[in-house]
């Protein structure tokens, strides 16, 4: 039994017990404040709402949009800094501080940066308009199955611009469509990594998209889309039993190591079966694991929710491609295709829209700078996350910023190596030397970020309801099969001082 190998001390059950009765001491005392819905995300919505309203007609309205940015920016600061909001769920505490951070970078995008209701448009359908179409020839060579069912029922695909005269709940869903697409699948502004046609010249004239075997080509090393709804279903349900059985495994082996739980600097001896000298290794190991297999349990998991919640007419299989890239970005592009490639660019649009479009396109200058600022707000993204967990005055949040920090330096050491020395070496030994280097910088780097995720209790969060390794007898003793309690759980709580719009 694994169980043999284990510690006395179940630490992640001392220390949960121990960060919750912090939290709900600091509740009672009114040092903090309880995660509530809509009231703690309501900085998410401002734009949402303000976007629902046409500006074109109304200059005013449009230049009170630094007011609405503004406003994002005040409540979230209250949410995370002012009035310390967070849970008994550790995962639900860290991802609000992640939450008020990305909401305030991506509603700071979409007001100032990108001019959404005149350049940005979605891909939509419409009836067929061309009384010669001929759905036969048009859909003979398009590998998508989607595209090729909704084209054979008579429907054409067009660019949708802003619905200006639409009703109001046409214009909400639009703009809800659009705040919630944060790659820009199905939109003008779609990121390069995933398939996407080229954007449209004039997105208000509503022109058709014409779909061709090669519209929707896998960008070199990038996401890739499921050709059929039978292979989109297989792949995601795959990566989630999969990561599924991880997650399991994680919890039941690394979690008992004092790195993860509570810490570096904690003075507990390690694992006995981990000898010493490989310590570093397998911190590295089980922390890849850990993220790797939460990160391809949720993020499949998501799209296949919304994929089932989707009308079927409208389940377009461009709209789901895969959350991360390929593993060939590692051997051809070393570190810099492990951050631009390969890993999940959820964020990748508001990370580089603000260089992006005020400084010259194509230059070295401004790619330097794109991917200083893409580094430098996921830094600030990750630490925002420890202000709001149970126990912040343990955590450390300069950490995570230094981590990304530390990965500009080494993309941009691994650079200009490989410019200076390009024509020294042949293809097979620059992917070696490109793998290498990635990998032996994530590992030399990676205490920053992980030892920081320790420390504001992270890994303490049961990411499966049902551990089927603790069924059938592994785990620490005492431990049931069944993870979740209460905590995971909704519930109503009262408006803080009495204040109704805080209840939720």
């Amino acid at each position: 039994m694994l169980a043999k190998l284990f510690p006395p001390t179940n630490l992640p059950a001392y220390y949960r017990d121990l960060y919750r009765s912090q939290y709900y001491a600091d509740l009672a005392n009114g040092n903090v404040r309880p995660l509530t819905l809509p009231y703690s995300l309501l900085g998410c919505f401002f734009p949402v709402f303000y976007l629902a309203f046409p500006h074109r007609r109304r200059p005013w309205l449009h230049r009170s949009r630094f007011l609405v940015v503004l406003a994002i920016i005040l409540v979230n600061i209250d949410v995370v800094f002012w009035r310390r909001t967070s849970s008994a769920n550790f995962a639900s505490s860290y991802a609000t501080g992640l939450a008020c951070a990305w909401g305030t970078i991506w509603g700071t995008t979409l007001l100032l940066v990108m001019d959404v209701q005149g350049r940005v448009a979605r891909i939509a359908l419409r009836r067929q308009t061309d009384p010669n179409y001929d759905a036969g020839k048009e859909v003979a060579n398009i590998p998508d199955e989607s595209i090729r069912s909704a084209l054979k029922q008579g429907w054409e695909y067009y660019w949708q611009p802003y619905p200006e005269d639409a009703p109001f709940t046409t214009r909400l869903g639009w703009v809800w469509s659009l705040y919630t697409s944060f790659r820009g699948a199905g939109w003008s502004f779609a990121i390069p990594t995933i398939p996407h046609p080229p954007p449209p010249t004039n997105p208000s004239t509503s022109p058709t998209l014409t779909f061709t075997p090669t519209t929707l080509r896998r960008p070199p090393c990038g996401s890739s889309i499921s050709p059929t709804h039978a292979s989109f279903l297989r792949s995601r349900l795959l990566f989630i039993f999969l990561s599924y059985l991880a997650l399991d495994l994680w919890t039941i082996t690394a979690r008992y190591d004092p790195y993860f739980v509570p810490g570096p600097g904690v003075p507990l001896p390690p694992l006995p079966s981990i000898p010493p000298s490989l310590l570093p290794f397998a911190h590295t190991l089980f922390s890849a694991l850990g993220i790797l297999s939460a990160l391809f349990f949720y993020l499949p998991l998501s799209q296949l929710l919304s994929y089932l919640t989707t009308p079927p007419l409208h389940r377009h299989l461009f709209l789901f491609p895969t959350p991360f890239g390929s593993l060939r970005a590692l051997p051809s592009r070393g570190l810099a295709g492990v951050w631009g490639s390969f890993w999940h660019q959820s964020f990748r649009l508001g990370f580089t829209s603000p260089t992006a479009h005020l400084l010259p396109p194509r230059t070295t200058s401004t790619t330097a700078a794109t991917t200083f600022t893409a580094f430098l707000l996921s830094g600030l993204l990750h630490a925002a996350g420890g202000f709001t967990c149970p126990a912040p005055a343990h955590t450390q949040w300069p950490m995570p910023l230094a981590f990304f920090l530390s990965q500009f330096l080494g993309v941009a050491l691994q650079t200009t190596i490989t410019k200076t020395f390009s024509f020294s070496v042949g293809r097979r030994t620059k992917a070696v030397l490109n793998t290498a280097f990635a990998l032996a910088w994530l590992h030399a780097t990676n205490w920053m970020l992980i030892g920081d995720f320790s420390r504001a209790a992270l890994w303490l969060f049961e990411p499966v309801p049902v551990s089927v390794l603790r069924l059938v007898g592994f785990g620490a003793e005492g431990e049931g099969w069944w993870r979740w309690d209460g905590t995971f759980l909704p519930g109503w709580t009262g408006g803080g001082g009495g204040r109704w719009w805080e209840g939720g």
